[in-house]
């Protein structure tokens, strides 16, 4: 995330006083993009998820952002319950590929 040379920001996300989960946002233009946000399994269920990506908006929107995306794999249920709940809506995709038999 050093190699970023736009505005951008991490976040420590806390749970009883202990470091629960971490995020990272850069922005460029309109657009805040949020990566590699992870929550430690024993601090799941407890909305520090919902925190660190409300705080990615109010991070980005300070930059000059006007949008939060994210990439999310398909099969990440969990993450796409998240992200549903918080009233995000697919509006692309991708796909990964490499060559046959790898």
């Amino acid at each position: 995330m050093d190699r970023a040379t736009v505005p951008k920001s991490s976040i420590l996300g806390r749970v009883s006083d202990r470091a629960a989960g971490c995020a990272f946002v850069a922005t460029l233009g309109p657009v805040a993009m949020l990566h590699a946000l992870a929550v430690v399994p024993g601090a799941r269920r407890h909305g520090v998820a919902g925190w660190m990506v409300r705080r990615a908006a109010e991070l980005g929107a300070r930059d000059g952002a006007e949008v939060l995306a994210l990439a999310v794999l398909r099969d990440n249920t969990a993450a796409l319950a998240l992200y549903d709940a918080l009233g995000f809506a697919e509006i692309g995709g991708y796909a990964y590929w490499a060559p046959a038999g790898t």
